[in-house]
């Protein structure tokens, strides 16, 4: 199923009819480049009948195209409406320095998923983008961590291999928290997440993108269980809209 998007912010709106509970797996991504993903849902109601579902789109492709994957028997569920409207984000209270850098990463997160490695810039900003398949410690040897920053050169280090395989935005989740070590030299990692959050849920990111980027990267130990805590309460109580 495509629809068109036309490069508009969006929001996609569904109403799933289950006649049993099960998990029907929801990915939208770009028509024209299919390994450039918005957003990748599970919709997994409790209970049986009507359940709503939003996908909000604040950088959308030209067409989407929606792929719908369960292992339930036909008739367990279906669509029973869809439709799109304009979406209206709250907005980030941020300085041009900001402004550009998101414009930057938008950009980048778009186009992750079939760039070449290399280095990635923008016109007179600091932060530039070090695209390599893997990031190489000169201690530690490969880092299994997504990205890093030098917090005084503003060189972000990305791991393609990974990062490639992020929808656009977990891209930006992780780009902004990135850029967050940066902008305010700062190595407390809960509140690099929290600023990240506020850029990228100001921005209209979907909630649960955002919480599945920490979920897919965060070790499951004390520390990472609470930065975990925080962001999930950061999130709910975010007014989007």
């Amino acid at each position: 199923m495509v629809l068109s998007t036309d490069n508009q912010k969006v929001v996609i709106n569904m109403d799933l009819f289950y006649s049993k509970p099960c998990d029907l797996r929801i990915v939208g991504c770009d028509a024209g480049h299919e390994k450039t993903v918005y957003f990748d849902r599970i919709a997994n109601p409790e209970m049986p009948g009507v359940f709503k579902i939003d996908f909000p789109l604040p950088l959308s492709p030209k067409k989407i195209k929606l792929s719908f994957f369960s292992e339930a028997n036909d008739g367990d569920v279906f669509i029973k409406s869809m439709g799109s409207e304009f979406l209206h984000p709250v907005g980030v209270d941020c300085d041009q320095e900001d402004i550009e850098f998101i414009k930057f990463l938008q950009k980048f997160a778009e186009k992750a998923s079939y760039l070449p490695t290399g280095d990635y810039r923008a016109p007179g900003l600091t932060p530039y983008i070090v695209y390599s398949d893997y990031i190489i410690d000169a201690e530690l040897g490969k880092l299994t961590t997504p990205a890093r920053v030098d917090h005084n050169s503003g060189e972000m280090q990305i791991a393609r291999e990974m990062f490639k395989k992020y929808t656009v935005p977990q891209r930006m989740v992780i780009g902004a928290h990135e850029y967050s070590h940066w902008k305010y030299d700062n190595t407390n990692e809960t509140f690099c997440d929290l600023n990240a959050l506020r850029i990228c849920l100001g921005l209209g990111f979907s909630k649960s993108e955002c919480i599945y980027t920490f979920t897919n990267i965060l070790n499951d130990d004390h520390e990472s269980n609470n930065r975990l805590q925080e962001i999930v309460s950061y999130i709910t109580n975010f007014k989007q809209y």
